[in-house]
């Protein structure tokens, strides 16, 4: 007896199936695309945030900010930085200062009063005098530390 079943017929795939993995395929395209722009918002208005202007701290040598009647005691590390302060509150992050148009994060630290700052990068000791009631902001880029009077974080 044969088990002939006749020749094998060639399937096809129905065009709904192939119209159905299109239109999955574009809304993960989509999907992926509106969280990444999302994401880019949000880092740049994060760092918006962070990054701060105004008026530059009095930055001092070594020798003048020895003779300062306060010491950096507090002293907090972040990112390879050692962040030293006389007395204030401190909050630390790490900012796109690129504005979100690219992936290099600086470290940033805000005070909400040092009456003194001395910054320890790879790059050496930078000294600041932000003075008594000034807040201030330090970032450093390239292992180089700026200083700012004025903060945005609320104490």
């Amino acid at each position: 007896m044969s088990l002939d079943y006749g020749t094998a017929k060639r399937r096809h795939t129905p065009m709904g199936l192939w119209i159905t993995a299109v239109l999955v395929m574009v809304a993960i395209v989509a999907a992926t695309h509106y969280f990444l722009d999302r994401r880019d918002r949000q880092m740049a208005a994060e760092a918006k945030a962070w990054i701060v202007t105004g008026p530059p701290c009095p930055q001092v040598t070594k020798e003048v900010f020895a003779a300062q009647p306060f010491e950096a005691a507090q002293v907090t590390n972040l990112a390879g930085v050692r962040w030293a302060r006389s007395s204030a509150t401190v909050v630390c992050h790490g900012t796109d200062t690129g504005g979100g148009q690219g992936q290099v994060a600086d470290p940033v630290c805000q005070f909400s009063g040092p009456r003194v700052l001395r910054i320890t990068t790879a790059k050496g000791d930078f000294y600041f005098v932000p003075g008594l009631g000034n807040r201030a902001t330090v970032s450093v880029h390239d292992g180089v530390a700026s200083c700012v009077i004025g903060a945005s974080v609320r104490f």
